[in-house]
């Protein structure tokens, strides 16, 4: 299973058509953001550069294993072994908006869900609301609070230094990705 690359490079930004950079463009006009996300709170992103240096490294590695012991298949997980909270970094998004001169008052899940659902979802305001399109997902990550698998990095820091010396994902950083979405 693939996640979403994330880039930290000055020139570089993602597409803003998923599920959090959505909730997020939502939260600046509804003036509310989640204090948690329902069970996603973890947040193990790695910028799609060391990823792609995580590839390079683990590919070599497995050139090097196959030489010596002859092994078919191998697995590694690309995650952040350096795990934050949502709520140590939704502060970072709600104050970046307050700088903006737009107030975004930090809600408990279930009030944010509400007060998107009461949204009437008509064009104009599907795109001031675009999360109104995602509400369902919204819904159903409710349903799964709790059972995200942490997956496991051992082997992947291992063989791979730019996982093994990924820092923390930070608020500057979520400031730079906020700046470059432009919501």
């Amino acid at each position: 299973m693939v996640y979403t690359l994330y880039t930290h490079l000055e020139n570089h930004y993602r597409k803003i058509k998923e599920w959090l950079p959505t909730l997020i463009e939502t939260s600046k006009p509804l003036q509310k953001i989640p204090a948690a996300l329902e069970g996603h709170d973890a947040v193990d992103w790695v910028p799609v550069d060391v990823t792609a240096q995580s590839l390079i490294e683990l590919t070599l590695s497995r050139l090097e294993d196959d030489l010596t012991k002859n092994q078919l298949f191998d697995c590694f997980n690309i995650v952040n072994p350096q795990i934050v909270q949502w709520n140590d970094l939704v502060r970072t998004v709600s104050d970046f908006y307050q700088r903006q001169g737009c107030a975004m008052e930090v809600v408990e899940y279930n009030h944010w869900l509400s007060a998107l659902k009461q949204i009437d979802p008509i064009s104009e305001n599907i795109a001031k609301y675009p999360g109104i399109k995602l509400a369902e997902l919204y819904e159903d990550m409710k349903q799964l609070e709790n059972r995200k698998v942490h997956l496991a990095t051992d082997r992947s820091v291992l063989k791979s230094s730019s996982l093994a010396n990924l820092q923390p994902l930070d608020g500057p950083l979520v400031e730079r990705w906020l700046e470059r979405w432009a919501f």
